[in-house]
């Protein structure tokens, strides 16, 4: 068996030499003081190397250097050196401090694989047909991987990497870093550390790395956006994409209907983040989105949502939406529009907002508000809590959710299941006092209508019941003016028991001063 030779060349006395080394793993480097730096004096070199896996360096001076059988390592130094391997020769890698190209000589053009910049320059590289694996040094590098699936990290520094054919993958850890990958040259991918936008480049998939919070965009493809185990927003801009968060609180934009979010990437199961989708389109939280929690709608046209068995919070957008919250204890935000809210299971906190909304509790203890607008709102089985407040929603400062003008509609309001009433006072008067039944003869729901009752003194909004046909009306005199005005609170009531007669047992305990 051929024993390996560990060599250092010696230039003190004569200005160039053979090596010629074993079929073992040799390592010819110059001599000089300390051992393996460059060569005193330097000249041009003719190392055979022939099989194994050897390093191999000349030093200074234009070098020839044959690597042979097994997977060689080469060190280039001078424009002048000349690296020779045999096709299938081993997989093989050049070191260079200086600019080089794999493509450049007939001798490397297809059989060395792997090119790393050295030193401090800004230096720049350049692959060849085979799969390449190029690697930058910590300046700004102009990295070129030719066709063949190649790897490029051009590491510290703002670097310039071009794939060129084949399906190629990038490392980012710069925001100055940048791809340029060109339409039908591959299917591409990058790793990044930092935040990362494909706008502009040909590559499909985008791969959050390392343990920073980062944001990653797609672009006009069809992308797949993966972030890593922090918290990340993933938009994958137009296409139909896949969005995997993996791990953290993370956040999705989708606005295709062939957008998927996947939550359940890596681990098959919720790794414990609170997750959110923006969405343009409707959009559905079950199969691969079971695990996203939050939901907000920013598009005018209408948007379903459907919800899963985590507890939802879902906003509305500028449309007439449809947002249900499937099981567990979901809160709903309808926003502008009419809209059509469902609670599904759970003890669900429902909100239409403005416009003229549908609000349905559905089984467990549902908080219904409609807001502003002509509401219906349907609790469903279980003990319900309709809420009216005296604020405003539309015009801000006193005033009802439901007035004279925009009378909201309790479809079953149902003692024996527990429903409740709730009139928050904050925009009210301060203090509410309820006074039963209307009295005054041919009282009627018109505007100007006397109420009647006693001046309570200042601070105070009287609350009364009223009942015309089947239905029950709560009426709040907001303004303690004892007369029914067009911004006073009235509600609309029907039930099992229609018409009723309201009692203070009605309404949440603690609600009346008087």
């Amino acid at each position: 068996m051929t024993a390996p030779i560990t060599s250092e060349l010696n230039l003190a006395t004569r200005f160039g030499v053979l090596v010629s080394g074993t079929g073992a793993a040799d390592t010819i480097t110059p001599d000089s003081a300390p051992p393996g730096q460059p060569l005193v004096g330097g000249g041009p070199d003719v190392i055979l190397a022939l099989g194994g896996d050897d390093l191999l360096d000349g030093g200074f001076g234009a070098d020839l250097m044959l690597g042979g059988d097994g997977d060689d390592t080469y060190v280039v130094d001078d424009y002048g050196d000349l690296v020779m391997e045999f096709p299938f020769g081993g997989w093989d890698t050049v070191r260079s401090s200086i600019s080089y190209s794999l493509d450049a000589a007939p001798d490397t053009r297809f059989t060395v694989e792997n090119l790393a910049l050295t030193g401090a320059a800004a230096i720049d590289g350049t692959g060849n047909s085979l799969d390449n694996l190029l690697t930058g040094n910590a300046a700004a590098n102009v990295l070129d991987g030719r066709a063949g699936n190649d790897r490029i990290d051009g590491g510290a520094g703002a670097d310039t990497m071009i794939g060129g054919l084949g399906d190629d993958t990038f490392y980012v850890d710069n925001i100055g870093d940048r791809v340029i990958e060109r339409a039908g040259e591959g299917n591409d991918r990058i790793y990044s550390r930092v935040e990362y936008n494909l706008t502009g480049q040909a590559v499909e998939t985008l791969v959050l790395i390392g343990t920073a919070s980062a944001n990653g965009f797609g672009n006009e493809l069809d992308n797949t956006l993966i972030g890593n185990a922090e918290h990340n927003y993933l938009d994958g801009l137009a296409g139909a994409d896949v969005m995997r968060g993996g791990g953290g609180d993370d956040a999705y934009s989708v606005d295709d209907l062939g957008d998927v979010v996947d939550e359940t990437y890596g681990t098959g199961i919720d790794a414990g983040g609170h997750d959110q989708i923006f969405t343009s389109v409707s959009i559905s939280l079950t199969g691969t989105a079971r695990f996203v929690e939050d939901v907000t709608v920013y598009r005018p046209e209408p948007v379903t949502v459907i919800g899963n068995d985590l507890v939802n919070f879902f906003m509305g957008g500028y449309g007439d939406d449809t947002l249900d919250g499937g099981g567990n204890d979901d809160r709903i935000w309808a926003s502008v529009g009419n809209d059509r809210v469902f609670g599904g299971d759970g003890n669900d906190d429902l909100d239409g907002y403005t416009g003229d909304d549908e609000i349905f509790g559905g089984a467990g203890r549902d908080y219904i508000r409609g807001s502003e607008g002509l509401d219906r709102l349907t609790g469903g089985t279980g003990p319900d809590v309709f809420r009216f407040f005296g604020f405003s929603t539309t015009y801000g400062g006193f005033g009802a959710d439901s007035t004279l003008a925009t009378i909201n509609t309790i479809t079953d309001f149902n003692r024996a299941e527990g429903d409740v009433l709730e009139l928050r006072s904050g925009g009210f008067a301060g203090k509410l006092a309820f006074r039963g039944e209307v009295t005054t003869l041919g009282f009627s729901l018109t505007a100007g209508a006397a109420l009647g009752g006693e001046d309570l003194g200042p601070g105070f909004s009287q609350i009364w019941s009223h009942r015309e046909g089947e239905t029950t009306y709560l009426i709040g005199d907001l303004n303690d003016n004892r007369r029914l005005d067009l911004t006073d609170m009235v509600v609309a009531m029907n039930g099992p028991t229609a018409p009723l007669v309201l009692a203070i047992t009605d309404f949440i305990p603690g609600s009346f001063t008087v």
